[in-house]
């Protein structure tokens, strides 16, 4: 199962710029980046991405896990 977190949008200049945080994560990574969104012609399109991270959570599972054997 994974979850999804979600910042409130920010949104400047007419509000044709929307920069907003998404990250999801689960019990082996997590996962994140700030996105900046442009509006053109009417539909937003994906400027950039400004910081992005991700993390592997091994913990006491350091190999690889076989779930249907």
């Amino acid at each position: 199962m994974e979850i999804y977190h979600f910042s409130t949008p920010f949104f400047l200049r007419n509000n044709t710029l929307c920069f907003f945080y998404l990250g999801k994560s689960n019990i082996f990574s997590k996962e994140g980046a700030f996105w900046i969104y442009e509006k053109v012609d009417g539909e937003w399109k994906r400027l950039a991405s400004i910081y992005e991270w991700s993390a592997a959570n091994k913990g006491k599972y350091e190999k690889e896990i076989d779930f249907f054997n």
